[in-house]
């Protein structure tokens, strides 16, 4: 598949209200997690369709990507499943593992 990217980026989209609801929630509690959910959202605006890996259990079409943790700043691995179509990224699932804690913030679909 070939998918060019927006001039100004992809548009960050949450499937589910949930997801969202979730990671707000996240962001709130956890300050550190807030700043590395914004990077890797601005990452994912301007390459999404060139990041991750497939991942099909997720949906068809969606993609898997994880980010690097840095233990010593308390910055958590994120893990997020997303699809992209058209100038959409569509957020389907997300993760975020701080080694001791894995908070799973949503599920993917069941279709």
């Amino acid at each position: 598949m070939n998918i060019s990217r927006p001039p100004d980026g992809f548009r960050i989209h949450f499937r589910h209200e949930n997801i969202e609801r979730a990671v707000t929630d996240e962001t709130a509690r956890n300050e550190k997690f807030g700043r590395a959910w914004g990077d890797l959202l601005e990452r994912l605006k301007m390459t999404a369709h060139i990041e991750g890996r497939p991942a099909p259990h997720i949906g068809n079409g969606c993609r898997l990507f994880v980010s690097d943790p840095n233990p010593e700043a308390g910055t958590p691995r994120i893990m997020v499943g997303y699809l992209v179509l058209g100038e959409t990224v569509s957020i389907r699932l997300a993760v975020a593992d701080s080694g001791d804690v894995a908070r799973i913030l949503s599920e993917p679909d069941r279709e």
